[in-house]
């Protein structure tokens, strides 16, 4: 049968306290590294050569004094440029035009993100 030492003693709580510097600089260092992909992947978003062009909404507006337009809005599954995965329950919207002229030529639409700009100019109505 062995029996501990105290002798021994001090040399362990060395190796112990050793061995907890090293799992805490391991730990550092880890983290460090997903601080520098995060700074990476921030940076790709905001380089204006590898981030998608940014989209302007569709502009419909009034023709001859009148827009009418039947907009709808609802959640739905769709792709951000800010975000690694799908977002679920996002808000998405769909128009179509029954009066008036989209910016985009279309008179539907649909899975839009940001809503489409409603433009009339005053004294129309």
């Amino acid at each position: 049968m062995h029996k501990p030492s105290l002798l021994r003693a001090p040399h362990a709580g060395r190796l112990v306290s050793s061995l907890t510097i090293a799992a805490l600089a391991v730990l550092v260092a880890l983290a460090c590294s997903d601080v520098s992909a995060l700074a990476q992947t921030a940076a790709k978003r905001t380089d204006a050569a590898t981030r998608p062009e940014f989209r302007e909404p569709v502009t419909l507006t009034s023709k001859d004094g009148v827009l009418e337009v039947r907009l709808t809005a609802r959640q739905g599954q769709t792709t951000l440029d800010t975000v690694a995965t799908p977002v679920q329950n996002f808000l998405l919207f769909d128009y179509e035009l029954i009066r008036g002229t989209a910016s985009d030529g279309r008179r539907s639409g649909g899975n839009l993100y940001p809503a489409p700009t409603l433009q009339v100019f005053p004294g129309e109505g």
